[in-house]
């Protein structure tokens, strides 16, 4: 059996707003979105542009080829998808799967193009208590667990594996390690790594979107560790918002910037909020128990 195939059918870079002029700008580009709505004037610094990438696995079946898609973007960019699903030779029908990195809007807008595929995405649990991910067939109410449909860590093909990231950018997360035969061993990372660091080198502008959109930055961290100790032969990776791939050695760079000093006073930053939300948990908790004891 072949290795399956990947294609990047969407690239998602980010532009961030940094000034007014910028904002102008921004807004001047979709000027008749902004005659519907002149409210949209208001916006502030730190506003942003954005796609997300989408990815496309092709894999052998007694049946011919069938494919994957690796999250589902936005819905502005399902022309340029489907001229490059045609491309390769996809049909909308010959989709089987959504392997889905998390359910931010930007990632997953065109799940309605999908009835009755196998929506694969991860755990939603608490904080300290992890939980394993589940299959939605969408366009039903039907859900199941991942471990007992793909117990061993694959879907359908051995070379198309999953990982669960755990509440570390954004709830039910994933990502996915795919061994293909045209781009050798690829990483999709969603917005495990929000954009590459070759294209945003700032520490600040990380910085600025973790704030934003990071629900924990240990575990952030801690994943991007794991990828780059258990797979060393990886040709490329994927970020959620990006113009180009990364190489195992800019996983290497991003993970020095997010130990440099400057992302460790973020990380104390963040860690006495933390400290100070489980507090104040604890505290609703007591309550609760005192008023369960009476």
């Amino acid at each position: 059996m072949t290795k399956p195939r990947f294609y990047i059918l969407t690239w998602g870079p980010v532009k961030v707003f940094k000034s007014q002029s910028d904002i102008d700008e921004g807004l001047d580009s979709i000027s008749e979105v902004v005659k519907k709505f002149p409210q949209l004037r208001k916006a502030k610094q730190n506003s942003y542009s954005a796609g997300s990438t989408v990815g496309l696995v092709e894999y052998d079946t007694p049946r011919g080829a069938r494919y994957m898609m690796v999250d589902l973007g936005l819905s502005a960019d399902w022309p340029k998808m489907t001229e490059n699903m045609n491309r390769i030779g996809c049909k909308v029908e010959h989709i089987t799967h959504i392997l889905q990195s998390h359910w931010d809007e930007d990632h997953f807008e065109n799940i309605t193009r999908f009835p009755n595929v196998l929506c694969i995405f991860g755990g939603n649990g608490p904080h300290y208590h992890p939980v394993p991910g589940h299959i939605l067939v969408t366009g039903t109410h039907i859900y199941v667990q991942m471990q007992d449909i793909y117990p061993d860590g694959y879907i359908e093909d051995p070379n198309i594996r999953y990982y669960y990231a755990y509440r570390a950018h954004s709830r039910d997360e994933m990502y996915f390690i795919i061994d293909s035969e045209n781009e050798g061993k690829i990483a999709f990372l969603g917005d495990l790594a929000h954009f590459p660091l070759f294209e945003h080198p700032n520490v600040s502008d990380h910085l600025y979107l973790d704030r934003t959109y990071t629900l924990n930055i240990f575990r952030k961290y801690s994943n991007l560790k794991d990828i780059h100790k258990n797979h060393p032969d990886l040709k490329k990776l994927y970020a959620g918002h990006a113009a180009a791939p990364m190489t195992y050695k800019d996983l290497e760079d991003y993970i020095a910037m997010l130990e440099s000093e400057e992302y460790l006073d973020y990380q104390r930053e963040y860690l006495n909020e933390w400290k100070k939300s489980l507090s104040e948990y604890e505290k609703v908790l007591d309550a609760n128990y005192t008023k369960l004891k009476k």
